[in-house]
């Protein structure tokens, strides 16, 4: 369930930053758009003012030019017919209109009262009108005020080149607008997108707990950091998921031998206390059924039911020992001994049993004459004399045994026994059982059920391995690992 809601959660993280490199790049088109917008606006601005005052300074230069013109005509046709004369000035060119003013008269009441008050005090002046921009420049003639040139220039030629220049700049922004967008998608994918995409692709790997090769990023930037954090959260997400593992092995280990540990103290408890009960009266069973056989005829009935009471009450003694010894096992006494012989004398003591149960009894020994190692060499022949009659007696007439000795090279050498036989083999469910105390598949009176469990733990206590592998009718092979050396 959570595997599955962190699946999801990446891919709606996916799909919002799919659309990143398009935030970025809008991002980036509405920061040089409103950088173009407000240069554009500045530089209009400034241009059409450079314009306009271009415009009222030719206005001006061209009136008082006309008017120092018409200061120094001679006219010759009186008062009236100078100013008739200076009436003909009046043009009109389209962006520049000229007049003649007479004063006083209509026109120069007409005037704003800024032109009127530059005209009584002798001077040109200047005003923006609606259109355009209005001169006015006095004519006088001996000191005196006769009229005044006005001129009129309108400021189409500065609204022509505002919108001009407008039209323009909006062309310019669009471009590097659509330049500017396309350049930002492409570098948005290719710097933020992809490697984006990458670690998307890195965490859902670490979330399904699917192994794969550390990223390597080039670049030193904060998407770099990001992979490595990621990378430094996956390989400590891995040991704490190998720590979790071996933890939990570990813990089962040791409820295992927690429990094997229990077991061992109930059958010593149990042992001790047989052995003590039942000690006197096995004594007292077999001395009587002796003195019996002793009495009666040899081929008698009685004699044969009197042997039989008394192997059985030793039989039970041997087995109240058995468990004695199982259960108080003194730690291992290790001594530099031949181990290839020891399995050899130990497979020889047991071939007349194989014989007898007609199982063909195979041993596969190293070729050198000696193998040695430091064990504890009675407790080891007690492993291999286990292992072998456990398989013998495994096996139905016909069958064979086979027993292989060598010494691994792993390290400083291992000392490896196989116990193999072609006997029906173990069921599945029952080999986590099977060193247990007093657990065996074998029938009731037949065994005892330490056996096994006496092999693992003088395998243990001597720092090695056991296990068993089986198929059910193929057959089951135990192999015992121990060190060439081992520190108590």
């Amino acid at each position: 369930m959570s595997q599955c809601c962190n699946s999801a959660t990446l891919r709606s993280i996916d799909l919002s930053n799919v659309k990143l490199s398009l935030k970025i790049a809008a991002a980036m088109m509405l920061l040089v758009a409103s950088t173009l917008l407000v240069f554009g606006m500045v530089t209009v601005r400034r241009e059409t003012a450079l314009l306009e005052a271009d415009i009222a300074r030719d206005a001006l230069l061209v009136a008082e030019g006309i008017a120092a013109v018409a200061e120094q005509v001679p006219l010759s046709d009186g008062a009236v017919g100078e100013r008739r004369n200076l009436s003909l000035l009046d043009r009109d060119a389209g962006e520049v209109r000229v007049r003649w003013l007479d004063v006083p008269g209509a026109r120069v009441d007409q005037l704003p009262q800024l032109l009127r008050d530059g005209l009584s005090g002798g001077r040109a002046t200047v005003i923006r009108d609606l259109d355009g921009f209005r001169a006015v420049a006095p004519v006088q003639r001996g000191g005196q005020l006769v009229g005044a040139i006005e001129v009129f220039e309108t400021t189409a030629t500065a609204d022509s080149y505002r919108t001009r220049t407008l039209a323009t700049n909006g062309l310019v922004v669009l471009l590097v607008l659509l330049s500017s967008a396309g350049l930002a998608v492409v570098l948005g994918r290719a710097l933020v997108g992809q490697p984006i995409q990458a670690l998307i692709r890195r965490a859902r790997k670490v979330s399904d707990s699917d192994p794969e090769a550390p990223q390597r990023n080039k670049e030193g930037d904060e998407i770099a950091m990001l992979a490595a954090e990621i990378e430094m959260m996956a390989s400590e997400l891995e040991a704490r998921q190998r720590r979790v593992v071996e933890e939990s092995a570990r813990r089962v280990e040791a409820e295992q031998q927690l429990r094997h540990a229990d077991r061992l103290t109930t059958v010593g408890q149990l042992a001790a206390g047989m052995a003590h009960e039942l000690g006197t009266p096995l004594n007292v069973i077999s001395g009587r059924a002796r003195l019996i056989e002793r009495a009666a005829s040899p081929d008698g009935r009685v004699a044969a039911d009197a042997r039989t009471v008394w192997e059985q009450a030793d039989r039970i003694k041997r087995i109240v020992e058995r468990m004695l010894h199982f259960s108080r096992r003194s730690p291992p006494a290790r001594v530099d001994c031949d181990v290839t012989r020891m399995v050899r004398d130990a497979v020889r003591l047991l071939r007349e049993m194989a014989s007898t149960a007609d199982v063909e009894l195979c041993v596969h020994l190293p070729d050198e004459p000696e193998t040695k190692m430091i064990v504890d060499p009675d407790q080891l022949r007690q492993v291999v004399t286990n292992l072998v009659l456990n398989g013998i007696q495994a096996l139905p007439r016909g069958g064979r045994v086979d027993v292989r000795m060598c010494i691994e090279d792993g390290g400083q050498g291992c000392f490896r026994l196989e116990v193999s036989d072609t006997g029906p083999g173990i069921p599945p469910d029952l080999l986590p059982q099977l060193f247990d105390p007093f657990f065996t598949t074998k029938e009731p009176g037949e065994g005892t059920g330490l056996g096994l469990s006496l092999v693992h733990g003088i395998v243990r206590d001597h720092g090695g391995t056991v296990s068993v592998d089986s198929v059910e009718g193929q057959g089951t092979t135990f192999t015992v690992r121990l060190p060439q050396r081992h520190d108590a």
